[in-house]
Order: C-alpha cells, then structure tokens, then sequence
C-alpha cells in the first residue's frame, strides 16, 4: 500500500534527523578521543618526574665545575674578572633551574602552562558545537513543518 505524500515525507525527515544524530554522535565520540588522548599524554608528563639521582648529580657536578672554574679564572686573570665570572654561572644555574621547572609544566604558577584555560576554550568550543547542531535540527525540523 502506498503512502500518502506527507507521510513519506515525514519519514524522510525522521531518517534525515536520525543521520543528522549519527553524524553528530560520531563527530563528538572522534573528539572526546582526541581529547582522552591528549589529556593522557599530559598526564604521562605531569607524573614522570626526573629521577633523583640526575638531579643530585646534575647539581653537584655543575656547582664543583663553577667553583674550580670560578677560581681558576680569578687566578689567571685578577679580580676584574668576578663580573663576567657571575654572569656566566647565573646563567647556567638559570638552564639549571629551568630544567627543573620544566619537570613539572601544569602547575598554577605564572610560569607554567595554562590548563585550566585551554580547558575553559575546549569546554566553549564543545558548547559551541552543540548550539550549532541544535539550531540546524530546529532549522531543518521547521522547514520540513512548511506546506
């Protein structure tokens, strides 16, 4: 027996509103994913921190070479040299200091990566996305109500 007009319309629409809701799910389920990954991949570097005994050694031993450097240069060259001599173990004590900081990059200090606002811009995007799906459903369910 064949349909009415209408009625094969209205189940073209709740097929086309049935992919649409497909589509969407499949997007979103791709995302959540990427999201799940990157967000493991964090976690792997938050938690893995550098191993005591580097750091112990990395210390010691840069702190002996500023010593014997520092004094051999303050022998062969006189006490105008302190100046260059600060200068060039402030700055390696910087790296130093750096490398540390680095073993932990999600904290809330100023120098550390954001994450709770690149969390912020991902939840606003996800909200985004989904007003959007919602006001092409109600564009779409509408004009299919037309005559």
């Amino acid at each position: 027996i064949p349909l009415p007009f209408s009625s094969q319309k209205n189940v073209v629409v709740q097929h086309q509103h049935h992919y649409q809701g497909m589509m969407l799910y499949r997007q979103l389920n791709e995302q959540i994913d990427a999201l799940t990954g990157a967000w493991g991949a964090m976690e792997r570097i938050n938690s893995t921190p550098l191993p005591f005994v580097y750091v112990v050694h990395l210390r010691t031993f840069l702190c002996l070479y500023l010593l014997i450097w520092n004094l051999e240069y303050v022998a062969a060259n006189g006490w105008m040299s302190i100046t260059p001599l600060l200068a060039g173990s402030w700055g390696l004590l910087g790296i130093e200091a750096a490398s540390v900081e680095c073993e932990r990059p999600f904290r809330w200090h100023s120098n550390h990566l954001r994450l709770g606002n690149m969390c912020v811009t991902v939840a606003k995007n996800v909200y985004q996305t989904l007003q959007n799906v919602t006001e092409k459903r109600i564009n779409s369910s509408s004009r299919s109500e037309l005559p």
